[in-house]
């Protein structure tokens, strides 16, 4: 009788795991909801996330977890996250401690999240439609949002190159490289993709070059880092657009 007892509950213990692995965990409930959330136990998405091959060079834009905040499309607010953003998938990526594992979450439930570097730097993300590099949603960095709004966008992107042996010590022909792309959005221009520098913004308002001349040697504007982009936006808007 005993052995049958044990027979059975071992048939239970495989069917439930077999249940589990069959699922994915597409789904999961994760219950650390803010008071900002309007929505208790909200099923949010997901799906198991398996790492490729240990090529060069990244496929994330933080290769360490960083702490972040991801806001659903229905306005619930997630804290304290452990997030990678995945730039050659453009998919967001949380360690899940609830189940032990890597989830990637589903895009069209994100509205946008953050990532707090070590530092205390917080870098925010939108999902926004850009329809001249893209038909679907994609997530861009908000940099500035004033009359001028200003995005960044990476995308990493797998090419081949020549042999090399990867760290695990297998053969690889391919390697992952970050691209940077960065995006004004005008009154009505919309979005405009563009390789900051001084002839830009000159072209860009061609009735104001003299003005722009100006405001670039006045302010010594470069554009070496993002930080100088975003100076250089912030002080072109100021005096050209009303």
């Amino acid at each position: 009788m005993k052995t049958l007892i044990k027979i059975i509950l071992i048939f239970f213990v495989l069917m439930f795991s077999s249940k589990l692995e069959a699922q994915d965990f597409q789904y999961f409930y994760w219950n650390k909801l803010t008071t900002d959330s309007n929505s208790l136990k909200y099923k949010l998405p997901g799906s198991i996330f398996q790492y490729r091959p240990a090529l060069k060079g990244s496929e994330f834009i933080n290769d360490n977890w960083s702490k972040g905040t991801v806001i659903l499309v229905n306005g619930d607010h997630y804290e304290n996250l452990d997030l990678k953003y995945n730039s050659l998938l453009e998919e967001l990526v949380m360690y899940n401690k609830e189940v032990g594992a890597i989830i990637m979450l589903d895009k069209p439930a994100i509205a946008e999240f953050t990532l707090v570097d070590k530092n205390e730097k917080i870098s925010k993300f939108r999902k926004i439609l850009v329809e001249k590099i893209s038909k679907k949603d994609i997530f861009l960095q908000v940099l500035y949002e004033g009359k001028l709004k200003l995005y960044l966008h990476y995308k990493t992107n797998e090419l081949a190159t020549s042999i090399y042996y990867d760290r695990s010590g297998t053969l690889q022909s391919s390697e992952l490289r970050l691209t940077k792309t960065y995006f004004l959005n005008l009154p009505e221009k919309g979005f405009i993709r563009f390789s900051p520098n001084k002839r830009f913004f000159a072209d860009l308002f061609p009735d104001q070059k003299k003005t722009i001349k100006k405001l670039h040697r006045e302010n010594h504007l470069k554009y070496k880092n993002t930080d100088d982009i975003i100076k250089a936006v912030r002080i072109i808007e100021k005096s050209i657009i009303n």
